[in-house]
């Protein structure tokens, strides 16, 4: 673990325990924010295409310089690893290979390296994903060097447009039929205006036609950009007002969105039914497809089968929820402690360090706080743990031992005791 990595547990870490804050008016510049992104947006007849949001809406800074050399480096470097894992290898590389046929990634024709800036890429893969294990990350914050900006230097972050995640979780469970459902690549659904699509190059492979390293552009937002949460938000707001008045509880449905997901209920299931089949038209409209359907209700499950929306839905047990497990066929909603148990695992056979005990605080996510407990000990220890000057990688003392020990054992019984609640009960 570098120090980079250090520091982002340690902001992870004392991120746990604050709660977020009552939902702020927007400032007057946020409102000019948002009415320079609308001004910008415009619509293909199939989806939105925008234009990057450059600081002080100025266009792209003198110091985003290329940082071609930075960004072949690191592609070698990601070529010598994918050698080592073929099978990894080609899923990394069919992604683009389909991304190409489908127009959200393109052959760059300004081979100017000076020009425009680089995306490097790396392949990040996900274990407890049954598709889709190997996904790319692109990074939009390398720079030429370090007197440069990187692309997310040069862009406006935005403003938060999304609702209280705890509020998201509440909104959920007010009603006896809940269901969930997710936009499908919802961030590569918008289009990037052609002007813009210069400053999204990136490097890739030789194949049988080409001998030597391509230059491709993205021509969709990449989940990468600063601005990127944002831009989706903005995008998505600015398409559904157009039905507030026709579908008012769809609108107010649509407006809960929590990135891509959604997660809601309703009374019955015939009222879930109306407001979820006018959200798969009103977004399916401008490109965007509401998918993975599932629900706790039976019947609201067989109306969407009978009603041609089979293919929106999804069967299987376990669904992500803003960070949670929500089992609907059970429904129960659990906290995601898959990586913290390898972690515990793996102390439990190198032994217990500074850097372990770091490490699973800043995997736990636990908005309701579920095993408050556990964090609050932790975070204790941790403090001792800097009152002793421990290095990073230096066995705890007996006594922190047992305290360590005690805390696990108490986010063991949180996880069988807590999170076994059904939900519907939660209401009674």
């Amino acid at each position: 673990m570098d120090s980079s990595s250090i520091l982002f547990d340690l902001s992870k870490f004392w991120e746990i325990e604050e709660f977020p804050n009552e939902t702020r008016g927007l400032s007057e510049r946020d409102d000019q924010l948002i009415r320079n992104f609308e001004n910008n947006l415009e619509f293909n007849g199939q989806r939105y295409v925008c234009k990057l949001m450059w600081k002080e809406n100025m266009g792209p800074p003198v110091g985003l310089d290329s940082n071609y050399e930075v960004a072949k480096k690191r592609f070698n470097s990601l070529c010598n690893k994918l050698n080592k894992n073929p099978e990894i290898s080609d899923q990394y590389k069919q992604i683009v290979k389909d991304q190409l046929e489908s127009n959200i990634v393109g052959k760059c024709v300004n081979e100017d390296i000076k020009s425009g800036y680089y995306m490097p890429h790396r392949a990040v893969i996900r274990d407890d994903k049954i598709t889709s294990q190997v996904r790319i990350v692109y990074d939009c914050s390398s720079k030429a060097n370090e007197d440069k900006k990187s692309l997310n230097d040069s862009l406006e972050t935005g403003v938060n447009l999304y609702v209280n995640i705890l509020d998201a979780i509440l909104k959920f469970r007010e009603n006896q039929v809940a269901f969930c459902g997710d936009l499908e690549k919802a961030f590569l659904m918008i289009e990037i205006a052609e002007e813009d699509r210069k400053y999204l190059k990136f490097l890739w492979f030789p194949n049988d036609t080409v001998n030597s390293t391509q230059t491709f552009q993205l021509n969709r937002l990449p989940f990468g950009l600063t601005t990127s949460p944002f831009a989706l938000a903005c995008v998505l707001k600015f398409h559904i007002k157009k039905f507030k008045d026709d579908y008012p509880k769809c609108y107010e449905m649509l407006n809960s969105l929590y990135v891509d997901d959604l997660y809601y209920g309703a009374e019955t299931a015939q009222d879930a039914y109306q407001l979820t089949s006018s959200a798969i038209e009103i977004l399916r409209s401008v490109g965007f497809n509401l998918r993975k359907l599932r629900t706790n209700c039976s019947e609201l499950n067989k109306l969407w089968c009978e009603n041609g929306y089979e293919e929106n839905t999804d069967h299987g047990q376990g669904s992500g929820f803003l960070g949670l497990n929500w089992d609907p066929i059970e429904d129960k909603i659990k906290l995601n402690l898959r990586d913290v148990r390898n972690s515990l695992e793996s102390g439990i056979a190198n032994g217990t360090t500074k850097r372990h005990v770091l490490r699973i605080i800043s995997q736990i996510f636990d908005p309701c706080g579920l095993i408050s407990p556990f964090v609050i000990t932790v975070k204790i220890l941790m403090q001792e743990l800097w009152e002793k000057g421990l290095k990073w990688d230096e066995q705890l003392p007996s006594g922190l031992e047992e305290k360590w020990e005690l805390g696990v054992q108490s986010l063991l019984i949180s996880i069988i005791c807590r999170l076994s609640v059904n939900c519907s009960q939660m209401q009674e």
